[in-house]
């Protein structure tokens, strides 16, 4: 089978904010994990562009897509099965920027691997603050792959 396109969406419209039965309560240093906190971390690229939250949330989104479409390779097994579908996949930006408790919610484990890897590699985000101070946040995005013949 010949693939002629191959359409991945990150969904930044529908990125949800963990809930709690998704997320451990506390980190590896004790400290707790929050869902929602005033500032909320983001991809790094953006730390000198615009000058409101909004500009720099924009910023960070498309610096996101532009490093998944960069970094993504899709399964041989994927592409040659066709397998497609949506995939929510947890994690938690830690207050020193770093991605850690991976975990998969939903998807085809053939997909799963692939963002898995992604987020496991990314670089370290612009921790999340609470009243000022940086805390570890938790993340739940849904990622959408469509293989079209």
């Amino acid at each position: 089978m010949k693939y002629t396109s191959t359409i991945i969406t990150l969904l930044f419209t529908t990125i949800c904010f963990a809930q709690s039965d998704h997320c451990p309560e506390v980190d590896a240093y004790g400290d707790k994990i929050y869902t929602i906190v005033e500032e909320m971390p983001r991809f790094p690229g953006c730390e000198d562009i615009g000058s409101t939250d909004v500009e720099k949330k924009k910023c960070a989104e498309k610096k996101m897509l532009e490093y998944m479409y960069k970094k993504l390779k899709v399964p041989t097994i994927a592409r040659e099965n066709g397998i497609d579908g949506l995939v929510v996949i947890s994690f938690v930006v830690e207050k020193d920027g770093c991605i850690t408790h991976i975990k998969k919610l939903r998807g085809p484990n053939e997909l799963t691997v692939m963002y898995e890897e992604l987020i496991c590699n990314m670089p370290t985000w612009i921790p999340g603050k609470h009243k000022g101070q940086p805390v570890p946040v938790c993340f739940r995005i849904p990622f959408r792959i469509h293989l079209s013949e």
